[in-house]
């Protein structure tokens, strides 16, 4: 799946037609012993910018399925999908017909549960086309019961106590 998107941004990218996008499925698998959850694009990555454009907190290529609905998210697991919100402008300069388009997404675990992530592009943003500025790199912050942040790499996995974020 994640080889999958650097294809479609490869080519894209190779005839011009737009940047390269969030390079990921964002991964997201949490659970209990009773029950697991598996989710990709959580995050709502964002898309590169293109001749047809981009929408913000969009699913790009292969992801290309709507998140679980957050009623029945709620309903089956302990979680709370927080906020599908846009970020703050992390999309690079426009240099093509529309400027690409950011992505967020935030999610409150309340209870005991192992939650695990794979992620991509978050050493160094997606690359620009036509002479556009590369976008930011995504970044995945959790948020500690006691208000303490911690910045997540690509590749994560913790216990989620109840309370966090």
């Amino acid at each position: 799946m994640e080889t999958s998107q650097r294809v479609v941004d490869a080519l894209l990218l190779a005839f011009g037609q737009a940047a390269c996008s969030q390079g990921t499925m964002n991964n997201l698998i949490f659970g209990t012993r009773r029950a697991g959850h598996y989710e990709n694009d959580w995050a709502r990555g964002g898309r590169g910018a293109g001749v047809r454009g981009g929408r913000r907190r969009s699913h790009v290529h292969m992801t290309n399925t709507a998140i679980t609905d957050a009623e029945v998210l709620e309903r089956r697991y302990p979680v709370r999908l927080r906020a599908v919100r846009g970020a703050a402008r992390i999309g690079g300069a426009r240099e093509m017909a529309r400027r690409g388009r950011d992505g967020a997404g935030s999610w409150n675990f309340w209870r005991r549960q192992s939650v695990s992530m794979l992620t991509q592009r978050r050493a160094s943003g997606p690359d620009g086309v036509a002479g556009g500025a590369a976008g930011a790199p995504g970044k995945q912050t959790l948020t500690r019961v006691d208000g303490s942040e911690e910045v997540l790499g690509s590749l994560a996995h913790f216990e989620a106590q109840a309370g966090m974020c």
